[in-house]
């Protein structure tokens, strides 16, 4: 696999188990930075805002600019021994007093190598094991952190090993990287052996391994004044284990697209907008593979979700400008 970039947010292999099989990043400054992330944060619910409100005033953190990434990943799928990693601010160095502070039950804390600090405490009737360390090396070096959540002790100080030495690995997981600009990748093997998607889930029954890519891009506006257009880009390959196998999940999928479209005919301009997001797919079979590639203008995809959730008005709107990234302020 390519190196990528030593830059907060963007996958970091090297903190990855080498023997996961399947592993999920969400890049949370590109998202953040995005059209519909700009759009998604606008339209968060009430529970997201109570979320938020909740982390800032019983841990001092502040999702929506503390966190920069999240990457989990695990063995084989299904089992319950998946690891998180979340990069963010400085803002972690107060977690050695907010979290005995919460009043969690068993709380205790935990000895690691390099004296790198840890805690176990008991909440929901399972076991949750954290450790804080230093971040990747990047262009603003000492201002990033890296906690880690494991399920078990065992399974956090192999965690912290593998991060703190940075030898980790994607390569079993997957063997190509995500795109420059990825705000959520996902990449697994051995989705068809995994108890939890049978019998029900015929698609994921027939993959052999399974990547995801999602990002935006931006290309240059038609003239003077006129913001830069963007486009909301997509790429999913499932490999399958025959030829056959990847025929037939393309033929599913049409199905569900041609189901889509039946069942929104009766809205001309809800059918319109999925047309449109239908028209932007582009499916092929390669031997013992199926591929999806999107690329839709970022706006339409958002009068596509305002219109699913039920409003009334999907007519353009003025598209929500995204926030600029920063870096983070060091906390009194």
């Amino acid at each position: 696999m390519a190196p990528t970039r030593a830059l907060a947010g963007p996958l970091d292999t090297a903190i990855v188990d080498p023997a996961s099989k399947w592993v999920v990043h969400a890049d949370l400054e590109a998202a953040r930075a995005s059209t519909v992330g700009a759009y998604l944060e606008t339209s968060a619910g009430v529970e997201s805002t109570a979320f938020i409100a909740q982390m800032k005033g019983q841990f001092g953190i502040d999702p929506s600019k503390d966190l920069f990434g999240v990457t989990v990943f695990g063995g084989d799928p299904g089992n319950d021994d998946g690891i998180a990693a979340i990069e963010m601010s400085i803002v972690a160095d107060t977690l050695g007093k907010s979290l005995p502070a919460a009043g969690f039950a068993d709380f205790a804390p935990l000895a690691l190598e390099n004296n790198i600090e840890g805690w176990r405490w008991t909440m929901d009737g399972r076991g949750w094991f954290v450790a804080r360390i230093i971040a990747r090396p990047s262009d603003r070096a000492g201002d990033r952190r890296l906690v880690l959540l494991a399920p078990s002790e065992a399974r956090l100080v192999s965690a912290v090993r593998i991060a703190n030495a940075r030898v980790g690995s994607t390569g079993v997981a997957s063997t190509t990287a995500p795109e420059e600009g990825s705000i959520l990748f996902a990449a697994a093997r051995g989705l068809g052996d995994c108890p939890a998607f049978q019998p029900d889930a015929a698609v994921l029954k027939r993959a052999e391994n399974f990547t995801f890519d999602l990002r935006e891009t931006t290309h240059a506006s038609g003239g003077p004044g006129e913001r830069a257009a963007r486009t909301l880009n997509a790429h999913v390959r499932v490999g399958t284990r025959s030829a056959e196998e990847a025929v037939q999940i393309h033929q599913m999928l049409q199905g569900v697209l041609a189901f889509a479209s039946l069942a929104t005919s009766d809205d001309p301009k809800l059918a319109k907008l999925v047309a449109a997001w239908t028209n932007s797919l582009t499916m092929k079979t390669d031997a013992n593979a199926f591929t999806v590639e999107m690329s839709q203008d970022s706006a339409s995809v958002i009068q596509m979700l305002d219109a699913l959730k039920g409003r009334t008005d999907i007519k353009p709107t003025a598209t929500p400008t995204p926030k600029p990234t920063s870096a983070p302020t060091r906390p009194e």
